[in-house]
């Protein structure tokens, strides 16, 4: 059984990290700024699906009909695209993460 003191010295390491969170979450004191954090995060779910339908669709274009084929572009592409996206994405955070130490050193 865990004594008194052990158990307060666990909730005086979890008190900061637990208020931090529950300033998160609230989002802030306005409900328009939690309105918005709920609608941009509804677009970028919305946009996530609309995405990966495509590239599904896109995938499975040769199984389809001809005249579905003939809406997407080359097949190149299909490869190409998330090939470009993964490449920028982790020059980008490695760049962030190069510039953040820098500045920190500084």
């Amino acid at each position: 059984m865990p004594t008194a003191a052990a158990h307060d010295a666990v909730g005086a390491m979890c008190a900061p990290v637990c208020v931090r969170g529950a300033s998160i979450m609230t989002g802030g004191s306005n409900a328009r700024d939690r309105l918005a954090a709920v609608a941009l995060g509804t677009a970028c779910i919305a946009f996530a699906v609309a995405v990966f339908i495509f590239f599904t669709t896109w995938l499975l274009a040769p199984v389809l009909s001809p005249s579905i084929q003939a809406l997407f572009p080359p097949r190149f592409w299909l490869h190409a695209l998330p090939t470009a996206g993964v490449v920028f994405l982790t020059v980008g955070i490695t760049a962030f993460i190069g510039i953040q130490r820098r500045s920190a050193r500084s």
